[in-house]
């Protein structure tokens, strides 16, 4: 059911290596070096510890771990929450943030990840237009 969440081209757009189109420009989401992998997977309940595999390789072993305890919503409450792009936005007011994050989570579920994970975001209503989705 959850099999395209391992998609090597998903895991790059949720590790930061693959760029999504936000108002014609390309961006990457907040980039997730390998203590950064470790430590939301310790975070999540997946112990595990730094050492030679590839950044992707320690997403794809989360994402399959908390499939298989029924909890991936909690992986990408998380990833997309707003606080996870604390650093990353240059807007002025919070309204604008906010705006700009809604943006990105759009544009990155647009990017071939689904109506399916879309659902799972911070339990945002999901609308479906054509192959595209929204956040609401």
């Amino acid at each position: 059911m959850h099999v395209f969440l391992t998609n090597r081209k998903i895991i790059d757009i949720l590790i930061g290596d693959r760029a999504i189109k936000v108002r014609e420009k390309k961006i990457t989401l907040p980039y997730l070096s390998g203590p950064d992998l470790v430590g939301l997977s310790n975070e999540l309940g997946y112990l595990v510890t730094y050492g030679s595999q590839s950044r992707w390789v320690y997403m794809n072993d989360l994402i399959e771990f908390l499939i298989g305890k029924d909890d991936i919503s909690r992986l990408f409450k998380r990833h997309f929450s707003l606080s996870h792009f604390d650093s990353f936005f240059d807007e002025e007011t919070q309204e604008e943030l906010v705006d700009q994050h809604k943006e990105i989570v759009n544009s990155a579920m647009n990017e071939n990840i689904g109506l399916e994970l879309g659902q799972l975001f911070l339990g945002a209503e999901v609308t479906l237009y054509g192959h595209y989705v929204r956040l609401a």
